[in-house]
């Protein structure tokens, strides 16, 4: 800083990391098909393309589950609630409810 005022100083680094002036995006309209700037590079959109945000298009990147994602239910949440499905014309109406306390608790809250 030179007189409160920013000053460029001349560097040998480049201005980015490589990956990132390497990486290639798009602005397709409809779909990334062949003309799609990604796909002639052989990459796959990405969220930073401008229209597709490499979901709505046919060059995004599959879905990956994280394998470490717990996708098991919390024990203590299933054993206090539980899902009835009402037999009803409506079969996708679900009631919920909670699961009934013990006797033996009942007993010593008197």
């Amino acid at each position: 800083m030179r007189h409160d005022f920013l000053e460029p100083i001349m560097t040998i680094l480049p201005p980015a990391p490589e990956d990132l002036l390497n990486t290639i995006f798009c602005n397709c309209k409809s779909g990334c098909g062949s003309q799609c700037g990604c796909r002639k590079a052989g990459l796959q959109c990405s969220l930073t393309c401008g229209q597709c945000n490499g979901q709505a298009c046919l060059n995004a990147l599959p879905y990956q589950s994280d394998i470490n994602e717990d996708g098991t239910f919390d024990p203590e949440i299933m054993e206090e609630l539980e899902t009835n499905v009402v037999e009803d014309d409506n079969e996708d109406q679900f009631e919920i409810y909670q699961q009934p306390e013990d006797d033996d608790e009942e007993e010593e809250d008197d």
